[in-house]
């Protein structure tokens, strides 16, 4: 039998015996108990036992809820132990229980502010300023909270006033700079940033300020150095120390983060942050050191949820995919509204191949969370994998809606509007990539892409650069100086770096399609056909490969194989699009129109919402002078996608020619020309429906646009020429005219611009 003293066992009780006797003293009056509460937390906060100070505040706001002082030292506890959403609620809690005390709402207009409620923020600092008009920081939280309701140069104003009122204050040119790097002025922002480290060489927060300065300038090594000194200053600092894992992590230099992952979590003591690192070691492949702190988080009350999914995820990444699944079924058996289990299991299984099951299980995501921006993202990955670009453009338009830093939603959409023609929208949604991915090459890749497409070719050639000097043997970048070497015109320099990129990665399929393309415009078809069908006799079932295989055949005019390369695509992969797309096209081209209708039918049947292969549809029946049919379908389609460009236009152009519902065509006209302003038959349209209309003056400037783009298209110029005679400008009328008919003397039209002609004199 263990023994043990009396002393020991007083000592052991006493903290027990002073507890209960406190509680016993304060039970007969709240009003007392409150305030020993309070000092009792109070004492804790300094020692830094946040835990046992959380139990003391609230034990003082048990005995009264109205508690202010109790309130805000809550959320100062909660703060401080990084539990930011509690945080936020008690600080604001705090605010109006104590409507006269300046630091509750200064707190509460910071959090305001953080939570993106600007207006909210602006209302607090403006009463704060009322009170006293030399509070600097209610100064520089009406700064903050202007810029963050789009009013940056009101915002500069108050941090100007603010540093004016005490100019040796360095969290007022922090805040400046980074105003400033919302106007885009750089060198301004960052001479704000340094006169902050010039006040306080040793603020930490001024060298992160900085730190993030440079990586939104791309500067990563300076990004890198500032970040170091910053933990120079200060070791156990948890925001540079996190800030330098993410910048060791998107440079895959994931060795040198993981001690700064690590001492995140020891430094925050939080479960998020050790399933972060738990997160790390299962991307290194360190399953071991992933599940030992996985499983001593799954009875974690905060994190075990999270932990136990992460737990499913190794077991199916490690290819037991049978016990993955069940360990997130146990998990949705006990919640079945867990987003993050529902999301899981939707990968799983559309990994599979079961899109449609995944799809139901991300949208039930989704519907239990309407505002998560990653089930809205998979949704659309799914559409993908299903091939319906229209519903996985919807969806990542969603993402963005909810977070319109969603840099990868960006990126998909990008590479949608791309294999749409759409060029300006391209470069739109690719340059936001950038801004929101400033280290993801495939960001930088699709961007120059865009400029490509656009014919920006200065802007491409700086993009090209940039990205070859920082990653000269990647295949996607060596893939990309090939597209821009051929799109100049420098074949051998394409032939080079799509021939590179092939040596890193011999499955880079975009280089592959490049070579045949040199080839085949090169006179050298049957090169390319022997280059694809040797990749082909090694994958003989992907259906990338035989539909490449049968544009090298249709280029030697070898149709019969083409057909037979496009039917075995179908074969292989029935869900393979373009393969019945291609298909169509080669009927059409063989002027068997029915059966290249029945080809996107089938199309239809199998996505009814599919607007490309509708489109396709109604343009065959338009050369069939099928007019009525054509139109019912492109109007079917602008019912699925009101923003379809091909065939807002073409039915725009349906409408001018029968010379009714010209203020709908005009319409049509304008919604294809914002999907697709650089297309010249888009810009054709526009302004002939404008010259229909009698508006000479504005039909002028998109017709220009169209000759510009194509200025050997006889129509086109025959359009202009016509409405520069009806908008007065007789010379450039004569001229353009005389032109055309010379070149195409019964060119459609024809008889109209001999009478215009005639009438110029």
């Amino acid at each position: 039998m263990l023994r043990v003293s009396i002393q020991t066992w007083l000592r052991r009780l006493a903290p027990v015996l002073v507890a209960a006797l406190l509680a016993g003293g304060c039970a007969g009056d709240p009003e007392v108990a409150k305030w020993e509460y309070l000092k009792s937390g109070d004492g804790y906060l300094a020692q830094g036992k946040l835990r046992e100070a959380i139990v003391e505040y609230r034990n003082a706001l048990k005995q009264d809820p109205k508690f202010g002082e109790a309130r805000f030292k809550l959320a100062e506890a909660f703060e401080k132990n990084h539990e930011g959403a509690k945080a936020i609620r008690e600080y604001l809690r705090a605010a109006d229980l104590l409507p006269n005390n300046p630091d509750a709402q200064l707190k509460a207009g910071q959090v305001l502010l953080l939570s993106g409620k600007f207006e909210d923020a602006r209302i607090r600092a403006e009463k704060l300023l009322k009170a006293n008009p030399k509070h600097v920081e209610a100064q520089l939280l009406l700064g903050n909270a202007l810029a963050g309701a789009k009013d940056i140069d009101g915002g500069i104003r108050e941090v100007e006033e603010a540093i004016q009122l005490d100019p040796d204050r360095t969290a007022s040119y922090l805040t400046l700079g980074t105003l400033e790097l919302l106007k885009g002025k750089k060198a301004e922002a960052e001479q704000a940033y340094q006169r902050a480290l010039t006040i306080d060489p040793k603020s930490v927060a001024a060298h992160i300020a900085l730190s993030n300065f440079y990586l939104s300038s791309g500067e990563l090594a300076k990004t890198e150095a500032t970040l170091k000194k910053a933990l120079e200053i200060s070791p156990d600092d948890l925001v540079a120390n996190r800030a330098l894992a993410v910048l060791y992590l998107a440079t895959r230099r994931p060795v040198e983060a993981e001690v700064h992952l690590k001492k995140v979590a020891e430094i925050s003591k939080d479960a998020n942050s050790r399933l972060t690192l738990a997160d790390y070691y299962a991307a290194t492949k360190r399953q071991t050191e992933a599940r030992e702190i996985l499983t001593g988080l799954t009875s974690d009350k905060a994190a075990g949820e999270s932990a136990k999914i992460r737990l499913a995820g190794l077991e199916y990444n490690d290819g037991r995919k049978a016990e993955g699944v069940a360990a997130l079924d146990e998990v949705l058996k006990k919640n079945p509204n867990s987003v993050p289990a529902l999301l899981l299991k939707a990968r799983f299984v559309a990994t599979d191949g079961k899109y449609d099951e995944g799809l139901t299980l991300a949208k039930a995501a989704a519907a239990v969370d309407p505002d998560s921006a990653s089930a809205h993202f998979l949704i659309g990955r799914i559409y993908l994998g299903k091939r319906d670009a229209g519903e996985a453009a919807k969806a990542f338009s969603e993402t963005i809606r909810i977070n319109p830093r969603a840099g990868e939603a960006q990126l998909e959409l990008a590479k949608l509007s791309l294999a749409r023609g759409e060029a300006t929208r391209t470069v739109e949604l690719a340059q936001g990539a950038v801004i929101n991915r400033p280290n993801d090459a495939n960001a930088h890749v699709m961007l120059i892409r865009g400029f490509i497409a656009k014919g920006d070719m200065t802007r491409a050639e700086q993009g090209v650069k940039f990205l070859t000097e920082r990653l000269p043997n990647e295949p996607t970048v060596l893939t990309t100086a090939g597209m821009f070497a051929a799109a100049k015109g420098d074949m051998t320099a394409a032939r080079a770096a799509f021939e590179r990129a092939l040596q890193a990665n011999p499955n880079e399929f975009e280089a592959l399609s490049g070579l045949v393309t040199i080839d085949v415009r090169g006179g050298k078809a049957p090169a390319a056909v022997a280059r694809v069908d040797e990749l082909l006799q090694k994958q003989p079932d992907r259906a990338d490969l035989l539909v490449m295989s049968a544009q090298t055949y249709g280029a030697i005019g070898d149709l019969k194989t083409a057909e037979d390369r496009l039917r075995k695509a179908i074969e292989v992969d029935p869900q393979h699009l373009q393969s019945y797309s291609m298909l169509g096209s080669l009927y059409v081209a063989q002027k068997k129109l029915d059966q290249a209708r029945k080809e996107f039918e089938t199309i239809t049947e199998r996505q009814p919402n599919n607007v490309g292969a509708h489109t396709i549809v109604a343009m065959i029946l338009d050369v069939q002078n099928k007019r009525d049919e054509a139109r019912a379908r492109y109007e079917k389609v602008l019912d699925i996608d009101p923003e379809a460009a091909v065939a807002a236009n073409n039915l725009a152009w349906l409408y001018s020619e029968t010379g009714q519902n010209l203020d709908v065509a005009l319409q049509l006209a304008q919604t294809a020309s914002r999907r697709l302003p650089d297309h010249a038959a888009v810009n054709d349209t526009l302004g002939w429906i404008y010259y229909k209309k009698g508006l000479a003056s504005l039909a002028v400037p998109p017709l220009e646009k169209s000759v510009s783009k194509e200025p050997n298209n006889a129509m086109f110029q025959l359009h202009l020429g016509l409405a520069y005679a009806k908008a007065g400008q007789n010379a450039k009328a004569k001229t353009l005219l005389e032109q055309t008919l010379a070149r195409n003397p019964k060119i459609e039209g024809a008889d109209e611009a001999r009478r215009v002609l005639a009438s110029l004199g």
